[in-house]
């Protein structure tokens, strides 16, 4: 990066953000206090990532099952053009 006039201009943004950020983390972490302990945080965010994977599998299920009908459905047209000939 060249150092042009801009760089400062930059850093300044960065120091800004930098400090938006860390205030940020302050008030999330005046917020957490009362969201309860870090075990049952913990426990909600596993159940969280199981609930979605338990989704994603479905959907997948899903697909697949939409993917098979269609292939059958396009055997027996195919079936049905070849006894037609």
């Amino acid at each position: 990066m060249g150092m042009g006039w801009g760089w400062r201009k930059v850093g300044e943004e960065h120091m800004l953000a930098m400090c938006v950020g860390e205030a940020r983390e302050e008030t999330r972490r005046a917020s957490r206090k009362h969201q309860g302990s870090e075990e049952q945080r913990e426990k909600k965010k596993k159940k969280k990532k199981k609930k979605k994977k338990k989704k994603k599998k479905k959907k997948k299920k899903k697909k697949k099952k939409k993917k098979k009908k269609k292939k059958k459905k396009k055997k027996a047209e195919y079936q049905i053009e070849e006894a037609k000939r």
